[in-house]
C-alpha cells in the first residue's frame, strides 16, 4: 500500500535519489494502453514491492539515517 515501509531508512540527503529510483521503476513497469497509463498503485500491486526494493537498496552508498 502506499506509505508501506520497504525497508531501511534513509539519510535526508539521499531521499531524492530514492524516490528517483522508486518513479524509475514505475516508468519502466507501467501498462500504457490507449494513452492511458496504469496509476502507481496499480503497478505496485501487479508486479509487488520486490522490484522497488531492488532498485533502491541496489546502491551500497546509500546510508541508513
Amino acid at each position: 500500500a502506499i506509505g508501506k515501509i520497504i525497508g531501511r531508512s534513509f539519510a535526508a540527503s539521499e531521499i531524492a535519489d530514492a524516490i528517483e529510483k522508486i518513479i524509475d521503476v514505475y516508468v519502466e513497469s507501467r501498462h500504457v494502453h490507449n494513452d492511458v497509463t496504469e496509476p502507481f498503485v496499480d503497478t505496485v500491486r501487479r508486479i509487488g514491492l520486490e522490484p522497488f526494493k531492488a532498485r533502491v537498496y541496489a546502491n551500497p552508498e546509500l546510508k541508513v539515517a
